[in-house]
């Protein structure tokens, strides 16, 4: 019998936190005691409250010599880790800044997952040369985090090229599915600048984890990939899509246990999104409650060593918190050039093989100026037609104008209890 299946299975997260203890450190008593309280004390452009409210609710945890506080922040000491205190601070000024990019550096895939919000999409990949340019100028936007995804990345022989192509202003993450992560694939991403690498891990069970992921051996290729991304210097954290029965208090303590002993630092919720398979799928949707436990989960994670750090994007998409900043300090560049406000947002304003992002990124901030009360894909996804995605920068123009206008979604606008 392998490691995980001999694991317990506790009543609740409760139960497990209980049995391990607390003796970890939240990181915002970590970021208190190590530069001073006065650090995040003044909400500014960067929304310091927001970032206070989210460390309190994550694990400080050291790492091959640095301090990390989860996948979303640099680590510690670092100049990706300076350049996000800038972001955040009263003193900085937040026009034109950018924190995050996630840029696809190829639509190819050879898995058939059940959630993917990538199908369909061309499947050209951008030149070299042009994501490198890239690249460069997203580091003069001053961007603090830039996450590399797909599609496949790994299926690019030349991914080390474009870590490459950035410098220490940012800290560089990975997103695979893991099949094809060697050590030495591993050894060469760490040589090339990346800090970390996100490996999906749907569930702790292989024969369900193949399912979802629509390919035998998937579950084992992700086994393999956190070991080499660990013997590697890699950061590992797993990126989990959080189904609602995956949510429940005897499954998620078990999952969260596996992806410790398999050498995961972090497992990263992520919430299904009606878009790309999942369109039209509200029986797959978590409902205010899941969402509610997400958060309780990672409050109550966030002082058990015993444990990988929880973290969740619930906290990125909602008025209580960071709300939705899709677009505004935070952009996706699909795997065939097109830029989009988000990831699972196919609204293209504009390709990079064609126009600089000088260029293509005022189109966007002209349709989405503000931070928004909710999940801009949950906002306009019934409106993005399900082919020829993403849609052309006049058509994403037309639906952003229509759609947001009318649902009264920007920051400072009123808005009803039921939008």
């Amino acid at each position: 019998m392998a490691v995980w299946q001999r694991i317990p299975q506790p009543r609740d997260v409760g139960v497990l936190l209980l049995e391990a203890g607390e003796n970890g450190m939240k990181a915002l008593d970590w970021l208190n005691e190590t530069l001073g309280d006065a650090v995040l004390s003044n909400g500014g452009p960067g929304d310091a409250q927001s970032l206070r409210a989210y460390l309190s609710a994550v694990r400080a945890t050291r790492f091959r010599g640095q301090w990390t506080l989860g996948a979303l922040l640099p680590p510690y000491p670092s100049r990706a880790f300076d350049n996000a205190l800038a972001h955040f601070s009263e003193s900085q000024s937040a026009e034109n800044r950018i924190y995050c990019v996630s840029m696809g550096v190829t639509n190819r895939c050879s898995f058939n997952c059940w959630h993917c919000c990538n199908a369909g999409r061309k499947v050209d990949d951008p030149p070299l040369r042009a994501l490198q340019d890239v690249c460069h100028e997203i580091q003069d936007l001053g961007t603090v985090r830039v996450l590399l995804t797909g599609g496949e990345p790994l299926l690019r022989e030349d991914l080390e090229d474009i870590c490459g192509a950035f410098d220490e202003r940012s800290f560089v993450l990975v997103g695979t599915n893991g099949w094809g992560l060697s050590y030495a694939r591993a050894a060469r991403l760490k040589e090339a600048g990346v800090f970390g690498v996100g490996i999906s891990l749907d569930s702790e069970i292989e024969a369900e984890h193949d399912r979802l992921r629509g390919r035998t051996g998937a579950f084992q290729a992700a086994v393999r990939a956190f070991d080499a991304a660990h013997r590697a210097g890699l950061y590992p954290y797993a990126t989990v899509m959080a189904r609602r029965e995956l949510l429940s208090g005897r499954r998620f303590p078990r999952l969260l246990r596996f992806a410790r002993t398999i050498g995961a630092m972090e497992v990263s919720l992520l919430e299904p999104i009606s878009v790309g398979r999942l369109r039209g799928r509200k029986d797959v949707m978590l409902l205010p409650r899941h969402r509610q436990m997400m958060l309780k989960y990672q409050r109550l994670v966030a002082c058990c060593e015993s444990v990988p750090l929880l973290a969740t994007d619930t906290h990125l998409g909602s008025a209580e918190s960071f709300r939705c900043r899709a677009g505004v300090d935070y952009f996706h560049i699909d795997g065939s050039g097109e830029v989009c406000p988000c990831s699972v947002v196919p609204l293209s304003f504009g390709n990079i093989t064609q126009e600089s992002l000088s260029e293509i990124l005022p189109r966007l901030r002209q349709s989405i100026a503000s931070p928004l009360r909710l999940c801009l894909a949950r906002l306009l996804g019934s409106y993005i037609p399900p082919s020829s995605l993403p849609t052309s920068p006049g058509t994403s123009a037309r639906i952003c104008a229509t759609h947001l206008g009318r649902r009264a979604a920007f920051l400072g606008t009123p808005q009803s209890r039921d939008a």
